[in-house]
Parts: structure tokens; C-alpha cells; sequence
């Protein structure tokens, strides 16, 4: 059962809570240039474009972007409220960081979210997980990266993963499925100010 999240506007917190591959095809011509002048243009302006297609790398080649472009980082610390009595983190506290980095996300992506939700708009999580790898402890620095999985008409997932900023050791991973509904609770397509701000995340 899909659960609301929290009314960003009145409540500020939101429930915790997921390109193209191209391909090398061979290009062969073979033409023989005739003796007409508007012939010899034509061949002229195809062997230019082979010339050309035959110099764009197929997909072994094609430099990776660069990971900073297919994410966005959010930075938050421990505090004593964040940990248990054996001092680490308590586990449901990955789910809270979920929710205030994509509360962030929102926040700095989508300037107009608030009034799309005041238009009626809901976001409804359906999915949310998390995969424990490591441990964090009072005062510790952790960034929370955000990446876009997959993009669908009317939902999307989320990817987070917990890094510590120190060591650079990955403390968690987690993911949210998330659906768009009217105010009556009927699915809708993600709004384009929102998808356009998940584009840039969507990974390779």
C-alpha cells in the first residue's frame, strides 16, 4: 500500500523512504563518383558524414561523465540524539537522513515544488530499503549522495548512499520508490520541473 509523505509545507519532514547505450554499427559505402557535377556534390557531402560517423567512439570509448555530474550530495553530522546506547547510529536514523536529503534535493532543484504541492500534487513513497555496511559514530561527517536509478512516467526511484566524509567508507546504501498523485489520489505524470531536475541524476 502506498504511504504519503508528509506535507512539506506544513510539516518539513518527509517520509523515509527507487542513458543511453550506444552501439557500434558498422557503416560501409561504396560509391563511385559520377561525372556530373550535382553528383559529385552529393558524394562529396556522403563521404564527409562517413568521414564523420566513423569518428564518433562507440560505447568502450565514450569518456564516462564525470560521477559529480550524476549526483547530488547532501552533508549532515551525528549528534548525540542520532546514536544508540552502544554509540553508534541508530539504524531507523538512515531513514530519517533519506527523507531530509531529498527534502534538499527538492528544496534546491525544484525552487517551485511547494506550489506544485499546493496545486495538489502528492509524492507517494511506495518503496523504501536500506543495506547496512558500515558504522557511524558521534561527530562524524557523512554525505548523503543521491542518484536517479530509473525514471518512469508517472514514478522514479531514488538511490542514496551514506559515505563517510573522512574515510571515505560507505556506511549504507538505500532507496526509495516514489509514484506522483493528485490530490485524490490518482497517479500522474512527474511534473516536468520535477523530472527535469532528476534527469541530470539518472545513471548511465
Amino acid at each position: 500500500m502506498l504511504k504519503y509523505l508528509h506535507d512539506y509545507s506544513e510539516q518539513g519532514r518527509a517520509f523515509p523512504s527507487p542513458l543511453f547505450t550506444s552501439h557500434k554499427i558498422p557503416l560501409r559505402l561504396s560509391l563511385r563518383p559520377r561525372t556530373s557535377s550535382s553528383e559529385n556534390i552529393i558524394f562529396n557531402e556522403v563521404k564527409a558524414m562517413s568521414r564523420r560517423l566513423r569518428s564518433i567512439p562507440d560505447s568502450k570509448e565514450t569518456p564516462a561523465q564525470h560521477p559529480s555530474k550524476r549526483k547530488f550530495s547532501f552533508l549532515l553530522r551525528v549528534y548525540l540524539s542520532d546514536t544508540n546506547a552502544q554509540g553508534n547510529v541508530y539504524f531507523a536514523r538512515f531513514f530519517d537522513w533519506q527523507g531530509r536529503a531529498r527534502e534538499e534535493f527538492l528544496r534546491a532543484a525544484v525552487p517551485g515544488h511547494q506550489a506544485l504541492f499546493l496545486a495538489g500534487l502528492r509524492l507517494l513513497t511506495s518503496e523504501a530499503s536500506a543495506e547496512y555496511k558500515g558504522e557511524a559514530r558521534l561527530y562524524d561527517e557523512i554525505e548523503v549522495a543521491i542518484h536517479v536509478p530509473w525514471i518512469k512516467r508517472a514514478s522514479f526511484q531514488l538511490g542514496f548512499t551514506f559515505i563517510n566524509t573522512k574515510t571515505g567508507e560507505i556506511l549504507a546504501v538505500g532507496r526509495q520508490v516514489i509514484a506522483c498523485s493528485n490530490s485524490e489520489g490518482k497517479l500522474v505524470a512527474i511534473p516536468q520541473e520535477i523530472k527535469k531536475a532528476l534527469l541530470p541524476l539518472k545513471s548511465a
